[in-house]
């Protein structure tokens, strides 16, 4: 069983906007094709993680398919430029998933169909953000 998202890159193409004086990239499309072991919502929320400010671009190629224990996903996403986005078509990347879920998927309690409630989401796609305590974690 996976514990991460494979991502494969089909195409990128960086759009630069017109600013007098500049000639930086401004945002990165990306099309991609992913195997993931997570339903669509969670795959989404981890992609969103892992490349920052994203959006996901709504088209006929869109699709998200169960075979098995896993999924496979394509799509296209509008992502910042940044370290993380200097890829070239065919780049395949392994995108890690939160340590809440990995336990689920390891222990088989995931569920890629559940409905979770919104603690359960934040915990999932981004940690938990209180010490045992109950202290909001800050890290600066």
């Amino acid at each position: 069983m996976r514990d991460d998202i494979l991502v494969t890159v089909v195409s990128i193409k960086p759009v630069y906007e017109i600013i007098l004086g500049s000639d930086e990239c401004s945002e990165v499309i990306i099309n991609f094709k992913c195997v993931t072991p997570l339903g669509e919502s969670d795959t989404c929320a981890i992609l969103a993680r892992y490349f920052g400010d994203i959006y996901f671009e709504e088209g006929n190629d869109d699709a998200f398919i169960p075979k098995g224990g896993i999924f496979d996903m394509h799509g296209v996403i509008r992502v910042p430029p940044s370290e993380k986005t200097e890829l070239i078509a065919g780049t395949e990347l392994s995108i890690p998933v939160s340590s809440s879920l990995t336990r689920q998927l390891i222990s088989q309690e995931y569920d890629a169909e559940g409905k979770e409630s919104v603690n359960e989401m934040v915990d999932n796609w981004i940690g938990d953000l209180f010490d045992k305590q109950g202290n909001l974690i800050i890290k600066k």
